[in-house]
């Protein structure tokens, strides 16, 4: 019964995942002869270049990576900070953009839109997945729910912003021919009539009022830009919704361990690791052990021993259990399958979007050296910590070490007192220096009466 309810709840997930992005490529009767939604030539600002193609490319696999890697902590959390900076930024950027419809078009408001929505489809598997999050402190946790929060509200206010434009398109002035020597901005040919689209300078926030084209219109209609985040959020919410009630009522009274799948789990290997973690785990397997001993429980029986118990019986799974635990298992998996709709559609509609740098440009090639710079800095210093960790000093406490001064002068002034003792022994009868009273009380010396021999005395 259990595996029924799994199988169709997996399949309803996938085809409404799929239902949303059916139309992509459907016909309308409203597109102009670019192929967009709206007048044939548009004023626009052009992409910049935070937004670029390698920049999202970038933005994605990191965030991809900090999914499927397990065990490398060491290079998940490089990885989602530069993701998460990334990402919120571009999101407080969206806030600012959400206006109403103006002349000139902002083209960032599409690739906002698709870092924030693609991030914040993928929150809830980076927090069910990642070993890295499973087992951090809560908050650690809270702060990648709130980056995961914030990238969904800046999603909503691009979305919004989206369809704000596509309702409100302003064909620019045609100007003919004979008056484009005059002006001053971006002229487009128009290919339907004998005139020159005319782009003017526009006053706009973080850009320069000289940087309008005319652009023709590749803009897809605004239901198809939004029609993967948007349903696959609210049935996010709603199925996330229904997991929390079930768990809340029906096994709150119960002793039920339920433990999440990881993504590695999922995809059938069982370890996802490097060969410098199976060195660290060879190095590091005896200070791994823990040891949990209780000073109130009595010694073992001779008849008892520390031979192994028999074997407890295992207990008989709940099949409630195994349900909430597929269930949640499919819910992250279309989630994760809407965020790679999500990608593909929202990168399809951006291939023809003017950008205000190339690739081939340094501010587009220079995150990606960054980022191999920091990988290899790490794989560096974490190859080292590995083959010199073990020679290593460990470094005292202040107060320890000014302790381990303190008898290394004491040392130092008896080894003193010992090599001027030692000199006046030369002058002096040995029964006399035996005598003296002016001698440190540690070097006194005295003779034995039973032994008859010289010791020091004990301090």
């Amino acid at each position: 019964m259990p595996s029924m309810l799994v199988g169709n709840a997996v399949s309803i997930l996938f085809l409404l995942v799929l239902f949303c992005s059916a139309r992509v490529f459907a016909a309308s009767k409203d597109l102009n002869v670019y192929g967009g939604y709206g007048p044939e030539v548009l004023c626009v600002f052009p992409m910049s270049g935070p937004y670029n193609l390698l920049q999202r490319i970038l933005f994605y696999l990191l965030l991809v990576f900090a999914v499927l890697c397990r065990r490398q902590k060491w290079l998940v959390l490089g990885a989602l900070a530069s993701a998460m900076s990334y990402s919120a930024a571009a999101a407080i950027h969206g806030f600012l953009l959400a206006s109403p419809a103006q002349n000139a078009i902002d083209l960032d408001i599409y690739g906002i839109f698709a870092i924030t929505s693609s991030g914040a489809m993928l929150a809830a598997p980076l927090l069910n997945w990642s070993s890295t999050l499973i087992y951090a402190e809560r908050r650690k946790r809270w702060i990648v729910i709130l980056w995961g929060l914030l990238l969904v509200v800046g999603a909503i206010f691009t979305a919004s912003c989206i369809h704000v434009n596509g309702a409100g398109f302003i064909t620019p002035k045609c100007i003919p021919r004979a008056d484009a020597a005059s002006f001053h901005g971006s002229l487009f040919p128009s290919p339907s009539a004998d005139c020159l689209y005319a782009c003017g300078p526009e006053t706009r926030l973080f850009r320069p009022k000289n940087d309008v084209v005319a652009w023709p219109n590749y803009i897809n209609r605004p239901r198809d830009i939004t029609s993967i985040f948007l349903p696959a959020t609210i049935i996010y919410i709603f199925s996330w919704v229904v997991v929390e009630t079930l768990f809340r009522t029906v096994w709150r009274n119960k002793s039920t361990n339920i433990q999440f799948t990881t993504a590695a789990s999922v995809l059938g290997r069982s370890r996802i690791g490097t060969r410098i973690h199976s060195r660290q785990n060879t190095i590091n397997k005896a200070p791994d052990v823990s040891v949990s001993i209780n000073p109130f429980s009595p010694l073992p029986s001779p008849s008892q021993s520390w031979l192994p118990g028999p074997p407890l019986p295992k207990r008989r799974r709940s099949c409630w259990a195994a349900l909430f635990k597929n269930l949640h298992l499919c819910v992250m998996l279309a989630h994760f399958a809407a965020f790679v709709v999500n990608v593909v559609m929202c990168e399809y509609r951006m291939v023809h979007l003017p950008s205000n740098e190339q690739p081939k440009e340094v501010g587009q090639w220079m995150p990606w050296v960054s980022v191999a710079l920091v990988v290899f800095a790490q794989m560096l210093n974490r190859y080292m910590k590995l083959r010199w960790g073990g020679i290593r000093r460990k470094r005292l406490s202040p107060r320890d070490e000014k302790r381990a001064l303190a008898v290394e002068r004491w040392r130092e002034s008896l080894t003193l007192a010992a090599e001027r003792m030692a000199d006046e022994r030369i002058v002096t009868p040995p029964d006399e220096v035996l005598k003296r009273d002016n001698m440190p009380p540690g070097l006194r010396m005295f003779r034995s009466e039973a032994t008859s021999s010289t010791r020091r005395n004990s301090f």
